[in-house]
């Protein structure tokens, strides 16, 4: 039961708003933003959607300019991190 609590509060104190707050940058406010006018909107994207991709992005060795800068942002977010931006993301209209 400890172990299920403590699990638990970590994974509520990870703050998908506060990741995108540094993606919104490229992405914009809402996610409707074309990063580089390149990317696609990303607003409402599925959580599992978004998950794959960012993983692929932060296991990626080989990239073009956009990626790299996709690898920097995500190379260094947990699992459960990256769960939470993905939720936030789902969230965006």
């Amino acid at each position: 039961m400890l172990l299920f609590l403590v699990l638990t509060s970590s994974l509520l104190a990870v703050d998908g708003a506060a990741i995108y707050s540094k993606c919104a940058k490229c992405h914009g406010e809402n996610g409707k933003h074309a990063a580089f006018g390149k990317s696609v909107r990303i607003a409402g994207w599925k959580v599992k959607q978004t998950v794959a991709v960012l993983n692929i992005f932060k296991n990626m060795s080989k990239y073009d300019k956009f990626a790299r800068v996709m690898n920097r942002q995500v190379s260094k977010l947990s699992d459960e991190e990256i769960l939470a931006v993905a939720q936030y993301i789902s969230k965006l209209k």
